[in-house]
């Protein structure tokens, strides 16, 4: 039989110079019988992709019997898209596909040529060889599902090795309540073989030593051989069951051969009352369960441990973010044990917890249910919260006083940023007052404002002015500050003006209107900058005198006048008309940027 396809695997083929050895064609018809595929190889199933023809068909090279893909394409979605073939890369299938379409067209009368014969019975051929090639596929494609899914049963010799080895079937006992329908193993102790036989229940009794399994003793009446054996003569295959045939602790192990399959699927039922999964112990107590509720319990008197990495969403080790929220039911909980604090975490190279401890809740001297929360070194970030300091007043409110290890105080560095409220409660009832107190070594910051420490206004003492740094803190600053430009701070205007309209401020509407040189009511006052707002509640700077950007292609160095045609706009040619109106606005210091030059309007003397 002909070969109808070859394939040719990574790194065996010039992508210049793609062959099909040992493929016959029809002479005289070229490659119009072939097609090119292309996959991935480092693929477990490749997906074998068809190139269209058009991309290859013109490369044919009648003399070396080859074709060029450098230039290969297939179709996705309608469109041309390069397959960018690559020898490490892909793997190419050349496979030879006959029409069922004569190629050769009789007529009444005609004459056929040698040739015409050789076609006809060529293309005949070839479609016989290349369905029987897809038949043999199909066979050992069936062969193999067929091999592969009885390996996961036991034959009957299998089976009955097990009976005889009595690890399916119990050996039959006196003194057991044996129901219809019970197999049992026993040798027949009527006859002179000791062969463990398989017997049947063929009624309800109780086993006796004068009721033993045999074919003519009294116990005929109750056991039967030819029955079991009927019944398993049929039984030709049984599941294997889970670890079946492993050793020791893989008896109840399963082993996935399928890298597509999962290990163990438990589906519910639409109408799921019990739970879905539930483990027990060995007095046959619920340990772990997973009800119909999508709930893990782990219940009373189970523990949980995760060795290795306990993972749940995100980025972070341990992580849940619950999907509904229910009134006075926290999100986690975690009950302390007496003497030991109920929650701790150490440092990443402790050795021992006593002294290691970055965060802890002591659960030893707890006072009035309030559990005491201390921080041992690193920094900590409140955002939108309350932070509560007690102090000797509120004690009582909260416990004693815990000392650190050196029997002094505890220390700790506080950072307020801005925005932060301040307040004491002179006993547990009373309300939140908003008071500040900072003691230094010297004076106080009170609540009636005074500032006298002298550590505490380091930085700002013989201050010329007030300025933040670079992380938003207030310095001192000498000298003069120095501004950008002058303006008016405008909010709430019913107008509909834009960054960059030259305005003034019209007498008989009280608002700012745009600026035109064509009248002397008219002229320039300033120039709009930052707008916000919609048309009719704008809030917007009138710039008087400083730099006003977003200008495009201004002529630096160059004076800009009112616009006498354009409300709001500039020109940057001085009107040199008879009467015309000249009315300075600024210089433009950059393509982009105009200084406003106070300048008071004027009219140009006629000339």
């Amino acid at each position: 039989m002909a070969i109808v396809e070859v394939i040719h695997d990574v790194n065996t083929y010039n992508v210049d110079a793609i062959g099909w050895p040992n493929i016959q064609l029809i002479d005289g018809l070229g490659i119009i019988q072939l097609r090119i595929y292309y996959a991935n190889a480092g693929d477990v199933s490749p997906v074998w992709v068809e190139l269209t023809k058009n991309s290859w068909k013109n490369t044919y090279n009648t003399n070396t019997q080859t074709i060029s893909l450098t230039d290969a394409s297939y179709d996705s979605n309608g469109s041309e898209t390069p397959a960018y073939i690559t020898p490490s890369i892909h793997k190419i299938k050349v496979k030879r596909s006959t029409s069922f379409l004569p190629y050769i067209k009789f007529s009444d009368g005609a004459k056929l040529s040698g040739r015409d014969l050789n076609i006809i019975n060529k293309q005949t051929i070839h479609l016989l060889e290349e369905e029987a090639a897809r038949l043999d596929a199909s066979d050992t494609t069936i062969y193999s599902y067929i091999a592969t899914s009885l390996s996961n049963y036991y034959t009957k010799t299998q089976i009955d090795g097990f009976f005889n080895a009595q690890t399916l079937i119990p050996a039959w006992a006196s003194g057991v309540n044996y129901s219809q329908g019970d197999v049992v193993l026993h040798d027949d102790p009527y006859t002179q073989a000791n062969t463990i036989l398989i017997w049947y229940c063929l009624q309800d009794h109780l086993g006796s030593n004068g009721l033993q399994p045999s074919e003519s003793g009294p116990g005929s009446a109750f056991w039967s051989v030819s029955q079991n054996d009927t019944v398993l003569d049929n039984l030709n295959y049984i599941r294997k069951l889970p670890g079946k045939g492993g050793e020791g602790l893989d008896w109840n192990s399963i082993a996935v051969s399928d890298a597509n399959a999962y290990g163990l699927s438990i589906y519910a039922h639409l109408n799921q009352k019990y739970d879905l999964f539930r483990l027990v112990d060995n007095t046959r107590t619920t340990a772990l369960q997973f009800n119909g509720l999508n709930q893990l319990i782990l219940n009373s008197g189970a523990a949980l441990w995760t060795k290795g990495n306990a993972y749940l969403a995100g980025s972070s080790w341990l992580n849940f973010t619950p999907s509904s929220t229910k009134s006075g039911t926290p999100v986690m909980s975690i009950k302390g044990r007496a003497g030991s604090n109920a929650l701790e975490i150490v440092k990443s190279t402790a050795t021992t917890n006593a002294t290691s401890a970055l965060f802890k809740v002591d659960d030893t001297t707890i006072t009035n249910n309030t559990p005491r929360v201390f921080m041992d070194g690193g920094s900590t970030q409140f955002i939108g919260k309350f932070i509560w300091f007690a102090n000797t007043e509120t004690e009582d409110c909260y416990g004693s006083v815990i000392l650190d290890q050196d029997g002094n105080p505890p220390f700790t560095e506080v950072r307020f940023e801005r925005d932060v409220k301040f307040g004491t409660i002179a006993s547990c009832s009373d309300p939140f007052v908003t008071t500040l107190t900072i003691d230094a070594s010297a004076g106080s910051i009170a609540s009636t404002g005074d500032v006298s420490a002298n550590t505490f206004t380091t930085n700002i003492i013989s201050a010329d002015y007030l300025k933040t740094d670079g992380t938003g803190q207030i310095i001192a600053g000498s000298g003069t500050p120095t501004t950008s430009r002058v303006a008016l701070e405008v909010t709430g205007s019913n107008t509909t003006l834009a960054n960059r309209d030259v305005v003034y401020l019209s007498n008989s509407t009280g608002l700012w209107t745009k600026a035109r040189a064509n009248d002397p009511t008219t002229l320039a006052v300033g120039i709009v900058d930052d707008v916000s707002g919609t048309a009719g509640n704008q809030t917007f700077s009138v710039v008087f005198a400083g730099s006003v950007s977003g200008w495009t292609g201004l002529d630096v160095g160059n004076w800009y006048w009112l616009d006498k045609n354009t409300d709001g706009g500039i020109v940057g040619t001085l009107p040199t008309g008879s009467g015309e109106l000249v009315d300075p606005v600024g210089i433009a210091v950059s393509s982009t940027v105009l200084f406003v030059v106070p300048a008071r309007p004027h009219k140009e003397p006629v000339t």
